[in-house]
């Protein structure tokens, strides 16, 4: 075989202007690279830093606790709309606290850690005209808050001389946006309040009275619902609380008319 022509083996030197314009491309395509590389590195830095903040946002929210309640405070007391409307072992968990009455307005109820304490009226005028007793399967409720409280932190109270100064204080340490749940553990100076017979005696103060307990120096639990604003649904009118008392010493429990403690009581709010 006869060898190429030279023409054809031989390469034609480049000359020194094309091989300026040749290395600058090559420099323009690594400095692209490097700058394609430095934007997705800063993209992912800046996208981890703002699921970092995001997930810190999130973490420092509140968990309010769901509060759920069936009928209103004007339509069963005052319209007396006292049908059944919630059968109690429907709604209660572990960790529920609830604060109502039964249908017909037959009795308290006032549930703590899941346990529902019903306080019914055998004798309003006696001092032993109360009983105290745990649901039954068939107890439905026609007025009940309630909420599932998985943890709660603590506050000490000071001196708290009256029902409005509690109100004041769960308003400042809570600062709710909605109904929220809260309990108080102490010594009460006074504790004042009232189980329904049949009537709500605020709704209609000449209906049948009800029965009636004052206690001194007791230990008490009170469990309630701050929901200002909510007069007539909730609370009373002119209240911000719906509360109900446990006097476990004295076996009553029932509707909170007036409390004082002196400092050392503790509130326990929904754990944030």
């Amino acid at each position: 075989m006869q060898p190429a022509p030279e023409r054809l083996r031989r390469r034609h030197p480049t000359s020194p202007a094309a091989a300026r314009r040749s290395a600058g491309r090559a420099s323009r395509r690594v400095r692209g690279t490097d700058a394609a590389r430095r934007w997705a590195r800063d993209a992912r830095v800046a996208m981890a830093c703002g699921l970092a903040l995001l997930a810190g946002c999130v973490a420092a929210a509140p968990r309010t606790p769901l509060v759920r309640h069936w009928g209103e405070m004007r339509a069963v007391l005052r319209e007396g709309r006292t049908q059944g409307r919630v059968a109690l072992a429907d709604v209660l968990g572990p960790n529920s606290v609830a604060v109502g009455a039964l249908e017909g307005l037959a009795a308290e109820v006032t549930v703590v850690d899941g346990v529902a304490h019903l306080a019914e009226v055998v004798d309003a005028t006696s001092p032993e005209g109360l009983r105290t007793r745990r649901a039954a399967p068939g107890d439905r409720a026609t007025l009940l808050v309630a909420a599932e409280v998985d943890a709660w932190e603590e506050h000490a109270l000071d001196d708290v001389p009256d029902l409005d100064a509690l109100e004041r204080r769960i308003a400042e340490l809570a600062a709710p946006t909605g109904p929220l749940p809260f309990r108080v553990e102490g010594v009460a100076r006074r504790v004042e309040l009232h189980v329904l017979d049949h009537s709500c005696p605020i709704a209609h103060p000449d209906g049948p009275a009800p029965w009636r307990y004052t206690g001194r120096d007791e230990p008490v639990t009170l469990v309630g619902f701050f929901a200002e604003g909510a007069g007539g649904v909730l609370t009373h009118h002119g209240q911000s609380t719906h509360t109900h008392a446990l006097v476990p010493r004295a076996n009553v429990s029932g509707h909170l008319d007036e409390v004082a403690f002196a400092a050392g009581a503790r509130l326990y709010l929904p754990r944030r």
